[in-house]
C-alpha cells in the first residue's frame, strides 16, 4: 500500500504535468483569421436565407413561403447534426484506438487513494471541509485588499 506522502507527490506530478500540457493549447495568431472567417460566412448564410426568404414569398405566398425555408433549414440542420455526430464517433474511435494504456504508477496510485479514502472516510471528508475553509479564505482576503 502507498503512503500518504507518495499519493500526494504523484498527485502533484501528474497535476503539474497537466498544467504544462494545457498551456501549450493557447490560441495562435493563425486562428483569428479563421474565427473572422468563420463570422464572414455566418453572414453571408444569413444574408443567403434572407434572400431565399424573400424568393420564395413573392412565388408561394408570405405564409407558405417562410414554411419553405423553415423546412429547407430544418434538412440543413438535420444533416448537419447527423455529419458532425458521425464525425465525433469516428474521432472518438481513433483517440480510444490511440489512446495508451493506463499506467502501472498511475494504476496503483489511484488504487491507493481509493483505499485509503475508503479506510478514512471522515477524515478525509474533514480535510477536503478545511482546504474548502481555507481556500475560500484565502480568496475573501485577497479580495478584501
Amino acid at each position: 500500500m502507498l503512503s500518504t506522502t507518495q499519493i500526494l507527490a504523484s498527485v502533484l506530478r501528474f497535476g503539474f504535468a497537466g498544467l504544462q500540457t494545457r498551456a501549450g493549447s493557447r490560441m495562435t495568431a493563425a486562428s483569428l483569421p479563421l474565427l473572422f472567417g468563420a463570422g464572414l460566412s455566418c453572414i453571408a448564410a444569413a444574408f443567403a436565407i434572407a434572400a431565399l426568404s424573400d424568393y420564395m414569398v413573392e412565388i408561394l405566398g408570405a405564409t407558405r413561403g417562410h414554411l419553405a425555408v423553415a423546412c429547407v433549414l430544418l434538412c440543413l440542420g438535420l444533416v448537419a447534426f447527423l455529419v458532425g455526430n458521425r464525425l465525433r464517433a469516428s474521432r472518438q474511435r481513433a483517440l480510444g484506438a490511440a489512446a495508451p494504456r493506463i499506467h502501472p504508477e498511475l494504476a496503483s496510485l489511484v488504487n491507493g487513494a481509493e483505499e485509503l479514502v475508503r479506510e478514512n472516510k471522515s477524515t478525509s471528508l474533514l480535510a477536503a471541509f478545511l482546504a474548502g475553509l481555507y481556500v475560500d479564505h484565502e480568496r475573501h482576503s485577497a479580495s478584501g485588499r
